[in-house]
């Protein structure tokens, strides 16, 4: 969970690395801004500002749990290029200080895109990082990611601009239309298999149950198994979520045991059948409107 490598045992290896396979990010030499991000939903509400305007190298490879990420120097390779490496925050992406040392590049420039979001609680001092979940939260973290790529790409400050304003705008209209939706409905529980949903219950007025949380630290409990299939058949809960690309024995369990449909949410830690931020939250959206 969240492990670090050593940076001097990230220098060696990215050394030896680049000396026989050379830097990895695309449009190499094409004058473009170059930008690296850290896992999908950062690439995605980076493309939404940059449009086809500079070249994003995305670290953690798709399909690969940004949770338990531990960089490879092929990994690496696409930081020392760019002039901007854009993350989530909040603790998501520990190993990131080693990574940018490991590779070299001493000009780049680090963007939190957590910057101004009002974290949740996670226990034992941590946050909630799923902050991307929320819409208002990724209207923030947008805006951070304008910001900083306005500033190192003047030149392109009125695309850029305009990106962003059309992304907010799109992002604030989606959260206007379900607010007033989930506003109406009479049942506000939300049954997860990872308490990732935390920012979209808090910004629709819903209330998250999860097997495991918020870190997904290994296989829930029996207890709590059996907690959430007392709940689910006690209050008639007819759906159950797990997330897009898993496969949970013990979701399926209690989907099994209480006669519930199980569903899946994107997540957005990994690239999901080829859709774009907004796509996929409205997806979200309407699944779980459409099932509690």
């Amino acid at each position: 969970m969240f492990k670090k490598l050593p940076a001097a045992a990230l220098v060696l290896s990215l050394v030896l690395s680049l000396a026989s396979c050379g830097t990895r990010p695309s449009g190499a030499g094409d004058g473009k801004l170059k930008i690296a991000v850290t896992f999908d939903a950062i690439y995605e509400l980076t493309l939404a500002v940059v449009g086809d305007r500079a070249d994003i190298y995305e670290i953690v490879p798709s399909g690969t749990d940004v949770h338990d990420f531990e960089p490879s120097t092929d990994d690496l390779a696409g930081i020392s290029g760019a002039r901007l490496v854009i993350y989530n925050g909040l603790g998501l992406e520990p190993w990131l200080p080693d990574a940018v040392q490991a590779s070299g590049n001493r000009d780049a420039v680090t963007v939190d895109t957590s910057s101004g979001v009002e974290p949740l609680a996670a226990g034992g001092g941590a946050s909630d990082p799923h902050i991307w979940l929320g819409l208002q939260n990724a209207g923030i973290q947008a805006r951070n990611i304008f910001d900083a790529v306005a500033a190192a790409d003047p030149e392109n400050y009125d695309v850029y601009y305009q990106n962003y304003t059309a992304f907010a705008a799109a992002a604030g209209a989606l959260y206007d239309e379900y607010a007033k939706r989930f506003a109406a409905l009479g049942r506000r529980d939300l049954v997860t298999g990872h308490a990732a949903f935390g920012y979209l219950c808090r910004a629709f007025g819903l209330e998250q149950l999860s097997l495991t949380g918020v870190f997904s630290d290994g296989e829930p409990s029996a207890r709590r198994l059996a907690e959430l299939i007392d709940y689910c058949t006690a209050n008639g809960v007819g759906t159950v979520f797990d997330e897009s690309g898993e496969s949970s024995s013990a979701m399926r369990e209690l989907a099994r045991e209480t006669g519930a449909e199980l569903r899946t949410l994107y997540t957005m830690e990994r690239a999901e059948d080829g859709k774009t931020y907004l796509e996929r939250m409205r997806d979200d959206l309407d699944t779980i409107y459409n099932s509690i």
